[in-house]
This record gives C-alpha cells, structure tokens and sequence, in this order.
C-alpha cells in the first residue's frame, strides 16, 4: 500500500512526506519534482513554454508511473487530484490524505519560501492571497472526494503531522477498512 499525501500548495505535502517516509522505511516520490526532472525545466518554465494542458500530461504520466509501485509515500501536485485518471488509478494501491491549512497559513507559507515563486507559476491572475481562496475552493470538492482522511497542518510541526498520518494509517488498518 502507498501513502499519498494530496492538498493545495503550501500544506506541506514534501516536508511532511520525507518524514514520513523516513519514519515508515520507505521510499518517497514528489510528482512536481519527477516531472522537472523528466522534462528539465521548472514547473513554470514547463507552464510558460508549453502550458498548463501540456504540464496535467506530464502529471498524469508521471503519476500513471509512481502509481505502480508498492510501499512508498508520494506527494502529489496540488492539482493532481483534478484529473479523475490520476485519483482512479491511485485509489486502486493507495491510501490518500489530504493535508489542510488555513488560507492564512498558506499565504504566510508561501510568501516565506523562496523556491516557491521560482519553481510554481501562478494559477490565476489574482494577487497571491485572492488566488489561494479561489483556487482552494475550487480544488475542495476534488481534495474532498479522493482522501480517505484528512489532517490539518495549522500551527503543527511536521513531524506531529507525519506521527498523525501514522495513527490513522493504524486506525484504518485495525477496523479492517477497505482503502482501495
């Protein structure tokens, strides 16, 4: 069974997967950082060049690839979990949680990453916080529809997200839940 971790940008999906991976033992995949190795650009540069239609081929490639292996935690793109081929095939070997913040805690998180303006295009023509509420409340549904669980990231360090993914990866498994 994989672990993938879903969310919007922001909600420490990476930071949160490689510890959690290290804790478990297994390997971790980044989907936004396969693809800029794949393609040898930057996701804005992949957006900028070719669009955003020709970034999601590369996305759902690149997900149809990690979906296939077994015992290891993924972090998706935030907007992975639009595309219905992505959330099918990864329900079949995975169990999703979404991780949650604040519209507040993103904007203070992005505007304090440095890698984030250089690697991520915008997603709209909004200012940066405008753009956070429009986009997440457009991805909600899709976050919404595809985890089996949630866990919030506000106000939290890493590794008490990662131990909290942990207890309700134990909790699923003792109720004998079917994940997929």
């Amino acid at each position: 069974m994989n672990i993938v971790l879903t969310g919007y940008r922001g909600t420490g999906k990476t930071t949160v997967g490689q510890i959690l991976a290290k804790k478990l033992a297994l390997p971790f995949y980044d989907t936004d950082d396969l693809i800029q190795e794949q393609a040898g650009q930057t996701i804005r540069e992949i957006v900028s060049s070719k669009g955003w239609g020709a970034f999601r081929e590369l996305e759902k490639e690149t997900v149809a690839l990690v979906a296939l292996h077994d015992n290891c935690v993924i972090a998706l793109g935030g907007g992975a979990v639009m595309e219905e081929e992505n959330v099918n095939r990864l329900r079949l070997t995975s169990l999703i949680c979404w991780l949650t913040a604040r519209v507040e805690t993103i904007f203070h998180r992005l505007t304090h990453d440095d890698k984030s303006d250089q690697l991520r295009p915008p997603l709209t023509g909004e200012d940066r916080m405008r753009e956070i509420v429009v986009v997440m409340n457009e991805r909600a549904p899709f976050y919404e529809r595809a985890a089996h669980f949630s866990v919030t990231t506000d106000d939290r360090e890493p590794e008490e997200i990662a131990e909290e993914i942990i207890s309700e990866i134990k909790r699923v498994r003792s109720r004998g839940e079917k994940t997929f």
